[in-house]
């Protein structure tokens, strides 16, 4: 009997590591999506991913999340992310500085500093939500422009017939 206690025991310990770490892994996977996201933990929260970041027994905020607080309430996750989002940083950029000093080596540092720019200004445009028009109205449907735009036939009518003019 004490043969299957044990093996009994043994398979709870196995189980039990196995849940921490399909946590632990689930909790890495949404904290790298948001990154790649350029999401904010506010949006996290929105789109319902805080059950992800907490335990099942905790309690998740209904109102919006500021950049001191945190998702779960838990200061402990907070200071976690935010040393997780800093290593994350400081990584990026010691490759990139290892990449730039290789470059420089092979007398392609400027190339490389060039894409590169380009690269970052890529990755940091964002996207664009569903039905919300462009700065730029040629990027608009039928080449409408926002509010407060100064068009040419605006400006022409201004022009000619005063400020009053325009309706």
């Amino acid at each position: 009997m004490n043969d299957v206690e044990n093996r009994l025991a043994e398979y709870r310990r196995r189980k039990q590591r196995v849940e921490v770490r399909e946590r632990v892994l689930n909790n890495m996977k949404s904290l790298l999506s948001s990154y790649s996201k350029k999401t904010k933990p506010t949006d996290l929260e929105n789109e319902g991913e805080t059950e992800k970041l907490c335990d099942s027994n905790e309690e998740t905020k209904t109102e919006p999340v500021t950049e001191n607080e945190t998702i779960c309430g838990n200061s402990d996750i907070g200071k976690s992310n935010l040393i997780l989002k800093s290593i994350y940083y400081i990584l990026c950029f010691t490759c990139w500085g290892i990449l730039y000093a290789v470059f420089i080596q092979l007398q392609f540092g400027t190339v490389f500093l060039i894409v590169s720019c380009l690269v970052g200004m890529y990755l940091n445009t964002g996207t664009k939500a569903p039905g919300e028009v462009s700065a730029y109205s040629v990027f608009n449907p039928d080449c409408e422009s926002i509010d407060g735009t100064l068009k040419a036939e605006q400006f022409e009518r201004e022009i000619r017939y005063g400020h009053t003019a325009v309706g």
